[in-house]
């Protein structure tokens, strides 16, 4: 039997290193691009926090997941206690 509970994952990194497409494969299996991934290393292209609840890996037979996506670490558009916050909030 699988929880009702989401299981949150929050991956944290620097701008442009695959964090949204981690959380597309986390939330799909795949990319989907439900959480919009940058094209270079150059700059990460997320800059808000956002987050997909859904099953892991798509399967339905695994565990729920609620998966955040948020900005690169030293990305100044949105400092970390800012996203923190959000995050804490859709928890």
């Amino acid at each position: 039997m699988i929880s009702s509970h989401y299981h949150s994952i929050v991956p944290f990194g620097g701008p442009g290193v695959g964090k949204s497409t981690l959380c597309n494969l986390l939330l799909d299996g795949r990319d989907s691009g439900k959480f919009k991934s940058s094209e270079s290393t150059q700059g990460g292209e997320t800059k808000k926090v956002s987050s997909f609840k859904g099953y892991a890996l798509g399967d339905q037979k695994k565990a729920k997941v609620n998966v955040f996506d948020v900005p690169g670490l030293t990305d100044p558009d949105l400092p970390i206690d800012l996203w923190v916050e959000e995050i804490r909030n859709g928890v």
